[in-house]
C-alpha cells in the first residue's frame, strides 16, 4: 500500500506521463495532449490494495495489452459483454469498477485546465465547418452539471456508457476517418441515420444534453447570437440596428420548446433537438445558389414541391419544427414582434433607391397586421407557407407587363386548383392586410395620385383613341 508513497513516486508518474503521451499521439486524433506527472497524481484513499487489484483487474477485462493498439474497433469492443465472477456487463463497465480510474477521471472533469484544453478542441472543429469563427468559447460552460454527477461528486457510469455508445454510433475503422468529417459528409443524405443516431446516444449524457439543452436559453449564448446578425445585416444593409438577445429568445410557453417542468426544466426538448438534425436533410442546402429573382423563384418552387410528385413538401417538414416556426415568428409574426422600426427603415432605404418612388415614405402604421396568430400568439405556419405561395405565384424573374396581370386570373404556376390572383391575395392575410393599410392611408393616395399625373397623361396622350380624353384623377 506504500508504493506510491516512497521515494520511486515520481519516477514511476513521469514513466506513465511519458507513456500514456506516446500513447495518444500514436491514436492519431486531430490534437495533440502532452501528460505531465502532476497530471496523474490522485487522491492517495483510493491507493490501497484492494484498489489495485480493481485497477489490474479493470484492465484484464477491458482486452487491453501492451501490445494492443487502441482503435476504433478497440472502444467498440468495450460495449462486448464480459462474466467476471457471476457478473455480466460490458466491458466498460467493468473498468468503471475501478476507483482509482474514476480517481483520475474526477480529477480531470473538475479541472479548469482540461476545460480550457476542451473548449480550444470545440472552437477548432467549428471552425472547421463554420466559415470565419473566431468565437471564444467560455471554459465555464463545460462545467460538468450536477445530474451527471453520482452522490460522491464523480462522473456518472452512464456517462461513459452514452459518449462510448455515440461514438462507435459513427462506425469508425480508423481514427484517420475524422479528417473525412467535413460538412458536406454530415449533409449527405446517405448519412442521416447514422447523424441522427450518434445525437441521440449523445444526449443520454446528462452533460451533453446541458451543453446542447441549455445554450439556446443561455443569455451569453442568445447575447452572441445577437451580436453576429447586427454584423451581419449591417454589412449587407449598410443599416445601423442592434439586435437584442430577447430577438432570439424562444423560452416562452407559446413556442413549447423547452421543458417546463422535470429534472430537465429549462432544457430544450430532445425530440426538437433530433426535429432540427433531421432538417439537415429535407434540402439539399450546399446547393442553394440564390442570384437574382430566378434564383429567388428556383429555391422557392423546390420549397413548395410538385404536390403530383412528393407526398409532403420541404416546406411542410421545415415547418414541422418548432424551433423553426419560433424563430420565424420572432422574425415575420408582424402582430407581436419587436423590429417594425427596423423594418420600416428596410423598406425605406430600398424604395429611395427607386427613382419614381422617391418620396414615399413607409411607416411602422403602414406594417401592422391582425389575425396571423394562434390562440396562443404564435405565428400560424400556413402563413408562413402563404408568403412562400405569394412569392411563387408573382413569379418575379419574369417581366411583368399586361399579359402577366391578365394570366393572374388562370390556374397557374401553384398547380393547386385556385387562380393565381387568388394565391396573391388569400395564401397569406400579411401580404393583403399590408395593401390594406397601404391603401388607407390618405398620405399614400396622395402619393399615388402625383404619381399618375406625373406619368398617365403621356401614355394616354399617346394612344390615338384616347387623344382627347380628359381623366380626373382625384376620383
Amino acid at each position: 500500500p506504500s508504493f506510491f508513497n516512497d521515494t520511486a513516486t515520481t519516477e514511476i508518474y513521469t514513466l506513465a506521463a511519458s507513456y500514456l503521451t506516446d500513447l495518444i499521439a500514436e491514436a492519431n486524433l486531430d490534437f495533440e495532449l502532452e501528460v505531465t506527472a502532476s497530471m496523474l497524481k490522485i487522491d492517495e484513499k483510493w491507493l490501497t490494495a484492494e484498489e489495485y487489484t480493481n485497477l489490474v483487474l479493470a484492465v484484464y477485462l477491458s482486452g487491453y495489452d501492451l501490445d494492443v493498439e487502441i482503435t476504433p474497433a478497440f472502444i467498440k469492443d468495450l460495449e462486448t459483454e464480459v462474466t467476471y465472477d457471476n457478473v455480466t456487463q460490458t466491458r466498460l463497465e467493468h473498468i468503471l469498477e475501478a476507483n482509482i480510474i474514476y480517481g483520475y477521471v474526477d480529477k480531470y472533469t473538475q479541472n479548469e485546465n482540461a476545460r480550457v484544453k476542451v473548449a480550444e478542441i470545440l472552437e477548432k472543429a467549428l471552425a472547421s465547418f463554420i466559415t470565419d469563427f473566431n468565437y471564444t468559447i467560455n471554459s465555464d460552460f463545460l462545467r460538468v452539471p450536477a445530474l451527471a454527477l453520482d452522490s460522491e461528486g464523480r462522473l456518472k457510469k452512464t456517462e461513459f456508457l452514452a459518449l462510448v455508445k455515440a461514438f462507435n454510433s459513427l462506425d469508425l475503422e480508423s481514427f484517420d476517418e475524422f479528417s473525412d468529417f467535413t460538412l458536406e459528409y454530415f449533409l449527405d443524405q446517405a448519412q442521416e441515420e447514422k447523424v441522427v443516431n450518434v445525437v441521440t446516444n449523445l444526449l443520454e449524457s446528462e452533460w451533453v444534453y446541458a451543453l446542447v439543452g441549455k445554450a439556446a436559453g443561455m443569455e451569453e449564448a442568445l447575447a452572441l447570437v445577437a451580436e453576429i446578425v447586427t454584423d451581419m445585416l449591417e454589412g449587407i444593409t449598410d443599416i445601423s440596428y442592434v439586435f437584442e438577445a430577447s430577438d432570439f429568445d424562444l423560452r416562452a410557453k407559446k413556442y413549447g420548446i423547452f421543458n417546463e417542468t422535470g429534472i430537465h426544466k429549462d432544457y430544450i426538448n430532445k425530440d426538437e433537438i433530433i426535429a432540427l438534425v433531421r432538417l439537415a436533410y429535407v434540402y439539399d442546402w450546399l446547393d442553394i445558389s440564390v442570384s437574382g429573382l430566378e434564383g429567388i423563384d428556383n429555391l422557392i418552387a423546390d420549397l413548395l414541391g410538385n404536390p403530383n410528385q412528393r407526398a409532403v413538401a420541404p416546406i411542410d417538414k421545415i415547418l414541422s419544427s418548432k424551433i423553426v416556426v419560433g424563430l420565424l415568428d420572432k422574425v415575420i409574426n408582424l402582430e407581436t414582434s419587436n423590429l417594425l422600426a427596423y423594418y420600416a427603415e428596410l423598406i425605406n432605404k430600398y424604395v429611395s433607391d427607386v427613382e419614381i418612388l422617391d418620396g414615399l415614405v413607409i411607416t411602422e402604421e403602414h406594417l401592422r397586421v391582425a389575425g396571423i396568430s394562434d390562440e396562443n400568439g404564435l405565428i400560424k405556419p400556413e402563413e408562413i407557407r402563404g408568403l412562400l405561395e405569394l412569392v411563387y405565384a408573382l413569379d418575379l424573374s419574369s417581366e411583368f407587363n399586361a399579359k402577366k396581370i391578365l394570366e393572374f386570373g388562370k390556374d397557374g404556376r401553384n398547380n393547386n386548383g385556385k387562380a393565381d390572383y387568388l394565391d396573391i391575395f388569400e395564401s397569406s392575410s400579411i401580404f393583403y392586410q399590408l395593401l390594406s393599410n397601404l391603401y388607407k392611408d390618405e398620405e399614400i393616395k396622395l402619393f399615388v395620385l402625383y404619381l399618375l399625373e406625373d406619368n398617365a397623361a403621356e401614355v394616354i396622350n399617346g394612344i390615338n383613341y384616347l387623344e382627347e380624353l380628359a381623366v380626373n384623377y382625384q376620383v
